[in-house]
């Protein structure tokens, strides 16, 4: 079975193929080789900035730390999570997979819109919901993201990859 977190990054992968979009952007890393945060390597251990102690008083400031800082960004999700895909070995019929810390592979939703000709990336929040839209320029990319405030924290809840 394809990981799905490989289809769905901004740096996208098409769900019914290896072939991957065409961009400038890095390819993903993963942020653990085990369960436990202390296998990250050197590098990534050192938090990009200080994560002010308001971060998640706006969706938008929240998602650019949870964008550039990797320990920020799990820290942020509960594992396993479990998300949906259009599986190609079954017709593009979803499918869910539960994926553990230890294969999380770091997203990033930075998003610059006069750049990007392959995809649009909408935003809406709603009060303590928030979806991050990804959908495809005439490429089949289409791929929502499901965050809710729990104890006042942002958190990624889910995703939904229906990329053919």
């Amino acid at each position: 079975m394809k990981k799905l977190y490989l289809l769905i990054l901004p740096i996208l992968f098409i769900g019914c193929s290896d072939t991957k979009l065409k961009t400038n952007k890095k390819e993903p890393q993963p942020i653990s080789n085990s369960s436990n945060l202390d296998s990250l390597t050197v590098e990534a251990q050192k938090p990009i900035s200080e994560i002010p102690s308001n971060v998640d008083d706006k969706f938008e400031t929240f998602l650019k730390y949870f964008n550039e800082d990797s320990i920020f960004q799990v820290s942020r999700i509960d594992f396993p999570i479990k998300v949906k895909f259009a599986d190609s070995s079954k017709d593009y019929e979803m499918s869910e997979e539960i994926i553990p810390k230890q294969e999380f592979l770091k997203l990033d939703f930075t998003y610059d819109s006069i750049k990007s000709i392959e995809y649009e990336q909408i935003i809406e929040v709603k009060g303590d919901k928030a979806t991050i839209g990804l959908r495809g320029i005439e490429n089949g990319i289409m791929a929502d993201f499901y965050f809710k405030k729990k104890n006042g924290k942002w958190m990624l809840e889910t995703w939904e990859d229906a990329s053919t």
